[in-house]
């Protein structure tokens, strides 16, 4: 599939606001806990008696780190792997130094007696 570079702008827009998103998914994710405690609070006691809000948070503060815990172990080396080969397939400048150091060093070996 061909792949198209519109610059390097779309590049830093999607990188800042992936990390901002990073923070207001957390933020996202507690008020959606209270908000299903606050709506669902009686049926949860019921199914749950000994279940109180500070348990609730606790419970989806877990959820929450199990989730981070299995994305570093199962997502996050994939996604790099993914990433590295990018930029080693498009034009990248490290790629391109690189390059010109190996050829720069095939010449000074092929100099040498």
């Amino acid at each position: 599939m061909r792949q198209y570079n519109p610059g390097k702008w779309l590049g830093i827009f999607y990188m800042q606001s992936q990390s901002t998103a990073s923070y207001m998914t957390f933020v996202n994710f507690g008020m959606t806990a209270l908000n299903l405690w606050a709506l669902w609070e009686l049926k949860i006691q019921d199914l749950f008696p000994w279940m109180s809000l500070w348990l609730f948070i606790l419970v989806f503060l877990i959820l929450l780190v199990a989730l981070g815990v299995c994305h570093y172990m199962f997502v996050q080396a994939p996604t790099i792997a993914f990433q590295n080969e990018q930029a080693c397939l498009h034009d990248n400048p490290v790629m391109r130094e690189l390059k010109e150091i190996r050829e720069c060093l095939k010449k000074t070996e092929i100099q040498q007696p």
